[in-house]
C-alpha cells in the first residue's frame, strides 16, 4: 500500500528532534518518495515553524524552500 505524504514526511518532521533522528528520517522519505522527495520535503518544511525549517535546512545541505530560497525561516 502506498504511504500518503503525512505518512512520508508530515509524521517523520513531526518526529524528528535530534540531528541523527532528522538523517534517518531523511533517507526515508528518500526511500519512500525516490522521484520526488526533494520538492516534496522542501514544500512540506514551508508549514512548519521557523526553528523546524532552520535545523532542517542548516542540516540537510542543498534543501530549501522551492519559493523562498534558502534563507526562509532562518
Amino acid at each position: 500500500m502506498k504511504k500518503t505524504y503525512a505518512e512520508i514526511y508530515c509524521k517523520r518532521i513531526d518526529a524528528a528532534k535530534t540531528d541523527e533522528e532528522i538523517l534517518v528520517a531523511f533517507e526515508e522519505m528518500k526511500n519512500d518518495d525516490p522521484q520526488h522527495y526533494g520538492p516534496n520535503l522542501e514544500r512540506m518544511l514551508g508549514y512548519y515553524d521557523a526553528e523546524t525549517r532552520k535545523r532542517w535546512y542548516e542540516l540537510l545541505a542543498g534543501v530549501s524552500h522551492p519559493v523562498f530560497g534558502p534563507g526562509f525561516g532562518r
